[in-house]
């Protein structure tokens, strides 16, 4: 009967930090670096909780296959043609 008292009570305490760090590693961290480079000056696309920017990348990297075979001398705009979009609307 003792152990089950205190299952009882640590199971919610265990779960309560589960939470707790989830929320920290998913949200928490990641705000405190956008923060961070907000006030340096670096904007970008605002992500989603658990994609990121996945979803905008693989759209734009679809839209830009046909520019891909045009311009095969520039390799930054063939593999990574979400970051010359993203310079073009935020800058730097």
């Amino acid at each position: 009967m003792g152990k089950l008292h205190l299952l009882a009570l640590l199971l919610p305490v265990l779960l309560g930090l589960s939470l707790l760090y989830i929320c920290e590693i998913l949200w928490l961290r990641p705000e405190r670096i956008r923060k961070k480079l907000r006030k340096q000056g670096v904007r970008g696309p605002r992500p989603t909780l658990l994609y990121g920017n996945t979803q905008e990348i693989k759209r734009i990297r679809q839209e830009a296959l046909p520019a891909q075979k045009q311009d095969t001398s520039n390799y930054m705009s063939t593999l990574f043609p979400h970051f010359m979009i993203w310079r073009e609307t935020y800058g730097m």
